[in-house]
Formats: C-alpha cells, structure tokens, sequence
C-alpha cells in the first residue's frame, strides 16, 4: 500500500503488482526476465536510446541496483538486397528463386534427413559462418539463369549492409 501510494503520484506511469506465478507469465509475455523492468515506447528510435541510456544512469545512482542496462534498438547492421527487376527479366530470372538461393546460402534449408538409431535430426544446407557474414561472398553467390548460365548476385541486384533497428 505504501509502494501505491508513492507511485500514483508519478505521472503517465502505469505498474503492477504480482505473485511470483504472475512474474513468470509476465515474462513469458513481455521478455522481460528480471524483476523490475522499464519500457519505453515511441516511433523515433535515437529518442528511444537517448532516454534509456538517460533511465540507466539515474537507476545505477540506486543503491543496490543491479544489472542495469539498455537493450539495443539501434545499430544493428543488416543485409540490403535490392533486386533490379529489369536486369533479371533480360536472363530470364524470377525474384522468387532468387529469394529461395539467399535464403538457402544464408539461413539454411533441409536437405534430407538423417538416422541415427530411433534419433531422426534434419540435414541443412547452407553457407559456413564466415561466407554468410562476408558481403564479398554474398554478392558473389551464382544465380541460374534461364538459358543454363550462371550470373553472379552483384550483376543483377545491389547488396549492402545498413543500419537497422534491433
């Protein structure tokens, strides 16, 4: 009740209290896996940042605080791949096989499967660690064209790295 009182009188906070039954729901939930958690919403993400990295440094001044930290939403790098339709229309090419090449050479895709005893485990494909985060490698990845050729990703697409969010 004394924890109530002292919060109503914060404004555009909304908390709750809850069992430990509860906490572990609320995790399951909302992610969020230690016992006190802050969230921040809004649509500019650099706001978003600066806030939070401004909340953890007021919550580290808290004696016994632990752990306090910001997730990342920001700068995480990710692959761009920007197809050129036209260029794929002279060699005959459709963007769905394109799509299923990437997405084989990079994520993966079941092979087959393989037994081992009364274990089954699925036999994926797809390129070694070093050739998925090499950009060099990607852009060189073959694609078939129609009349048997092969062209490689670089000739009929861009592809870049760009900063996204989290």
């Amino acid at each position: 009740e004394a924890m109530e009182k002292n919060l109503k009188i914060l404004p555009g906070i909304a908390y709750s209290f809850s069992q430990p039954i509860q906490l572990r729901v609320a995790e399951l939930i909302s992610g969020v896996k230690s016992d006190i958690a802050i969230k921040l919403f809004g649509e500019d993400l650099n706001i978003l940042k600066e806030k939070a990295d401004e909340i953890v440094k007021v919550i580290n001044q808290i004696d016994g605080a632990e752990d306090v930290k910001a997730e990342q939403i920001t700068g995480l790098p990710q692959l761009q791949i920007k197809i050129d339709r036209q260029k794929i229309a002279r060699y005959g090419i459709n963007v769905a096989d394109i799509n299923q090449i990437i997405e084989t050479a990079i994520g993966g895709r079941e092979a087959g499967k393989v037994f081992e005893g009364d274990k089954r485990f699925d036999l994926v494909v797809r390129f070694t660690p070093e050739a998925r985060s090499d950009i060099e490698k990607i852009k060189n990845i073959l694609i078939p064209s129609s009349n048997s050729s092969t062209i490689p990703l670089s000739q009929i697409a861009d592809v870049f790295v760009e900063e996204g969010p989290a």
